[in-house]
């Protein structure tokens, strides 16, 4: 692994990518890990002009999230502004059937969360900030090249274009990634991993 100049490169500091970068630095803290994010990180965490995952919105959290968040060390601050589900009523206007569940019916304390993206962000940019975790920002993947062990990646940024070697690129930079159909184009192999929508697709 050391011929690279990281291990792992991930493209996107928002809600998906800073939690992955977490639980990487968490679990395998062996592992040299870089993220690429087109805004500022700011040592004062989420100023109104940072990341636009961490908005006014809220996200529903699975109860599977609660215990990973868990794992992570982070719940118990995510919790205070996360409201819980304790009820869910499914329907389709207009078509016969419905259902209901009710977390008190099956011994769980919710169903999940809502919790504020903007908390989210906080909690989890001043976490890592404690870590090893690399950042580079402002700056893009602009390009990514396979290698026969790894991939090289091109950054680009104000101050010109530079490249990383790394051996896996993880992108995880939202649902309509432009990065994602730009490479999925080109090269796109086992040495890139797309998450799309905060989820985490199989390799191709």
């Amino acid at each position: 692994m050391n011929q690279h100049d990281t291990d792992i490169i991930i493209a996107g500091g928002g809600l998906a990518g800073a939690t992955l970068a977490l639980a990487l630095a968490r679990t395998l803290p062996q592992l040299r890990v870089t993220v690429v994010e087109a805004f500022p990180l700011s040592p004062d965490a989420l100023p109104d002009s940072y990341q636009p995952s961490y908005d006014a919105r809220s996200t529903a959290l699975a109860w599977g999230s609660r215990l990973i968040f868990e794992e992570l060390g982070l719940w118990q601050r995510l919790s205070e502004h996360a409201t819980p589900i304790r009820h869910i009523h499914v329907s389709d206007r207009g078509h016969f059937g419905a259902t209901r569940l009710n977390a008190a019916e099956h011994q769980q304390e919710a169903l999940g969360y809502v919790a504020d993206n903007r908390w989210m962000g906080l909690c989890l940019m001043r976490e890592l900030l404690q870590t090893h975790v690399v950042w580079e920002a402002p700056a893009e993947v602009t390009a990514m090249q396979p290698l026969s062990e790894g991939v090289r990646v091109t950054l680009g940024a104000d101050t010109g274009n530079r490249e990383l070697t790394a051996q896996c690129l993880i992108v995880a930079d939202g649902g309509r990634s432009g990065l994602r159909e730009t490479l999925a184009s080109g090269s796109m192999n086992r040495r890139m991993i797309s998450m799309p929508d905060r989820q985490c697709l199989h390799l191709p």
